[in-house]
């Protein structure tokens, strides 16, 4: 007798305890954070349960997302509750991650029978790159005729010449013009004019292959973020796209930047940029096609900065370098040749190759 009772109550909960309880899960984070900034996560969970039901879940985050704390539950529910964890998550990763569902077990009082729940609950974490600090006032600084910045941080247009005047100390040797100094017999340099800008566009070459694509993607989010700082309108392009105008924007762009290999050549294209722009193209080898492109942009832009990174990487700060004993590429040789004739037309290179820090970008005044 005492059997049988035991085999009806357990038929009895198998049979009552096939639903499960009501259960509704909203997930909150920032949409957007930094690699390696923290950031909070809550989980709030309504349960309704017209019986008494044995509860666990769990709430795991994406892989490269370090959950500091713990987003989990467990306890007898009967009725409703409501529940509220919050957690810190640590990205170790830049890119676009999806957060989906959590799974849920509940049982009987007794945890004779578990069963799993799998409850819709779906997020993006979005994690932009982690910044350097830069020392790129050559880069990026802007002349605005009505607003905070003086004209000292204005932009020269090499391209257009304002006149020729005596040397004064401190100007760079290479202004000296040394035909109106043979004439006049003292020393006489050339003053260019200043252009006005406000926008800053950044454009990712897709030569730089995958294995340093985040070198190439952390310099573009440290210029982004000093642009925007500066008071700039900023956007980024690559792959084929471009972002908006804007430093959110800018920043889910090269969060989610993943560069494709033997695209077609059409989508290294330099997309059009406002009328006075400030222009910096990031490349490893400085294609001859890339070069025809800064051509056709200087025509547009106030200004146009090749950096090209020619081991593919850099020293960030506070890495110690090494000595680099073979030299660059041939390619690369010629393009620092032809730098020269490239700055006559009003696009400036930089080399930075493997053992010199993000630090040095800015091309010396000299």
């Amino acid at each position: 007798m005492t059997l049988l009772f035991l085999l009806l109550l357990v038929a009895g909960l198998w049979w009552l305890y096939r639903r499960p309880p009501q259960l509704e899960m909203v997930r909150e984070h920032a949409p957007l954070s930094g690699l390696s900034i923290p950031f909070g996560v809550s989980l709030k969970c309504s349960i309704g349960a017209t019986l008494p039901y044995r509860i666990e879940f769990q709430d795991a985050p994406p892989r490269f997302l370090v959950l500091q704390g713990l987003l989990d539950w467990k306890g007898m529910v009967w009725g409703k509750e409501q529940v509220h964890l919050q957690a810190q998550i640590r990205p170790q990763k830049r890119g676009s991650f999806s957060w989906g569902e959590v799974t849920v077990r509940y049982a009987d009082p007794l945890g004779l029978f578990w069963r799993t729940l799998k409850v819709p609950v779906h997020s993006e974490v979005v994690v932009y790159p982690q910044p350097h600090p830069l020392l790129l006032p050559d880069l990026i600084r802007p002349l605005l005729l009505d607003g905070r910045h003086s004209p000292t941080l204005g932009l020269e247009d090499v391209a257009s010449l304002r006149g020729i005047r005596p040397y004064q100390p401190g100007d760079p040797i290479n202004r000296l013009h040394w035909l109106q100094t043979a004439k006049r017999g003292i020393p006489m340099v050339r003053e260019w004019e200043f252009m006005t800008t406000s926008h800053v566009h950044i454009h990712l070459h897709p030569d730089v292959g995958e294995v340093f694509t985040e070198h190439a993607v952390v310099l573009a989010s440290s210029l982004v973020l000093e642009a925007a700082q500066s008071g700039l309108t900023v956007s980024v392009s690559g792959n084929g796209s471009s972002s908006e105008k804007t430093l959110e924007s800018c920043l889910l762009f090269l969060a989610r930047y993943n560069p494709e290999e033997q695209k077609p050549q059409v989508k290294s294209q330099v997309p059009e940029v406002p009328s006075g722009s400030n222009v910096i193209l990031l490349s490893q080898t400085a294609p001859l096609q890339l070069l025809e492109q800064a051509l056709q942009v200087r025509t547009q832009a106030a200004r146009v900065t090749l950096l090209v990174l020619s081991e593919g990487f850099y020293l960030a700060p506070g890495e110690t370098g090494r000595k680099l004993w073979g030299k660059p590429p041939e390619a690369i040789q010629e393009l620092e040749r032809r730098a020269a004739i490239l700055m006559e037309q009003g696009i400036q290179v930089r080399v930075l190759r493997g053992n010199e820090s993000i630090l040095q970008v800015a091309p010396d005044p000299s």
